[in-house]
């Protein structure tokens, strides 16, 4: 493409003649070579249209690279030599940002890709931990370059993967952040496009994420999150690493996973990045492993451990993700998550009516300041309402369960304001609207409870399509003239 502009003309043709007299010599003048490179790329992002590499620059540009690797260049005598490198990759970056033209020509018609490999394995063999300034740049624009030069390009994207697996590790513990984060971009473009590459599990590819992941705990990095979210849409990831992972870093994954399922659409076929179910089927293991340690929060001087925060970060994560059905409605066939969640909510209950605990229910709005909506037990009530409501939506099974286990009185013994539970009320009528819909069984059992908590609040069983009456102290359940199961 005609740039329009003698000087880059002039600069590639000096570019070519530094590096077809260089072989042999050791006197190449490498603060020239920088500013002939510097000029290209001054040009090169003057080009409103981009610029299309032919094979003949590409090939200049790989010399300058081999030139650089063939010396010492990691000595600080050598940052000329790193500064032309620097310019190169810095070239390449532009040249293939939003141009699949050039990524393909790069890839076909040159071994740049072999080459920047080679630069990084020999900056990991060096013995010296301790990088000088210039070398960071480097790796940076090398990284950089990596990045555009796979984005939207299946097969780049696949050589990528392929080439560079062995050395993402080393760059994920390179001593400077931006690196870590470029390298996390990389990352995250080639596993969107998972599907072209192949086999991914292994051994290797877990270090790899649990390396992001321990990174993303310490360092706020939004590509790092992007690595994770791609992990959670892979079936086989909390399986695999769940073990290898420390609190806080269970922590940050199950926050990415109630991130993702917020994010969900009601249109659930357009859910491109849907956590894989094989995942939430382990937080389900766990909770039911786990539920049991939140009890220890109704305990005086009760230690608020990350253990007990990560316990109430799986329920939510279940209550989300039991919302939706038509994407997790197999997740509902777990009567033993049923069982675990009436018998939490039966023993938090019980052990907030022995005394003032964190399970004790704040009524009264004057005294809110008692409510301390960091712990761990705060909305854990109306969670757990909330999840048995998810589970028994149009669930015979689950439904005949929690009246197996006395959980309707225990729900609507819940329906009384608390502040420590925020929207408690409408979650219980929400769960009784679902333990009742079709089960007749259920309106029994409903219509023979003497009220007192929900007394003042049959219109929301009614908003919620639950036909009820207060007729003195109980609540009659009436026909609905629009079904049939009335």
């Amino acid at each position: 493409m005609d740039l329009g502009d003698d000087s880059f003309t002039f600069s590639r043709r000096k570019l070519h003649e530094s590096v077809a007299t260089s072989i042999g010599q050791k006197d190449l003048n490498y603060q020239s070579l920088s500013e002939t490179l510097k000029n290209i790329l001054h040009d090169i992002n003057q080009c409103a249209n981009g610029y299309e590499c032919d094979s003949k620059f590409l090939e200049d540009l790989q010399s300058v690279l081999e030139i650089c690797l063939s010396s010492n260049f990691l000595q600080p005598s050598h940052c000329l030599e790193i500064q032309c490198a620097t310019e190169v990759f810095r070239i390449l970056r532009n040249s293939c940002g939003l141009c699949v033209k050039n990524q393909s020509i790069i890839r076909m018609e040159s071994n740049i890709p072999l080459t920047t490999h080679k630069l990084i394995c020999k900056l990991r063999d060096s013995l010296d931990e301790e990088k000088d300034c210039c070398v960071h740049v480097l790796v940076r624009c090398l990284v950089q370059f990596l990045g555009n030069y796979c984005a939207g390009n299946k097969e780049n994207l696949v050589q990528v993967w392929n080439l560079f697996l062995d050395t993402f590790m080393y760059l994920l513990n390179y001593k400077d952040d931006k690196v870590l984060s470029y390298t996390c971009m990389v990352l995250h473009t080639c596993l969107s496009g998972k599907d072209a590459l192949g086999t991914i599990r292994g051994r290797h590819c877990c270090d790899i994420l649990h390396r992001v992941i321990s990174y993303s705990t310490k360092q706020e990095t939004e590509w790092g999150l992007y690595v994770i979210e791609d992990a959670l849409m892979m079936p086989w990831f909390m399986d695999d690493i769940e073990k290898s992972l420390n609190l806080e870093e269970l922590l940050l994954v199950n926050e990415v996973l109630l991130n993702m399922l917020n994010a969900l659409k009601e249109n659930e076929e357009s859910n491109a990045r849907a956590p894989a179910i094989e995942n939430l089927r382990v937080v389900v293991r766990n909770f039911k492993t786990s539920a049991y340690k939140v009890l220890a929060l109704g305990a005086p001087n009760a230690d608020d451990s990350q253990m007990s925060l990560n316990t109430v970060k799986q329920l939510e994560v279940l209550c989300l993700a039991m919302s939706h059905p038509g994407l997790y409605k197999p997740l509902q066939e777990d009567v033993d998550l049923v069982t675990c969640a009436v018998y939490l909510l039966q023993s938090i209950n019980e052990l907030g009516k022995e005394g003032d605990n964190s399970f004790s229910a704040v009524e009264k709005m004057s005294q809110n300041h008692l409510v301390d909506v960091q712990h761990p037990s705060f909305g854990l009530k109306k969670d757990l309402i909330r999840l048995i409501g998810n589970l028994a939506y149009k669930n015979t099974a689950n439904q005949d369960k929690v009246r197996e286990l006395h959980g309707i009185p225990l729900i609507l013994d819940l329906t009384k304001l608390d502040q420590r539970n925020p929207f408690i009320t409408q979650w219980a009528v929400f769960a009784i609207h679902n333990l009742c819909e079709g089960n007749n069984s259920n309106k029994a059992v409903l219509a023979g409870i003497k009220m007192e908590g929900l007394a003042d609040n049959v219109h929301l069983l009614q908003e919620f399509g639950v036909n009820a009456e207060l007729v003195g102290e109980k609540i009659v359940v009436k026909p609905d003239p629009s079904k049939k199961d009335g």
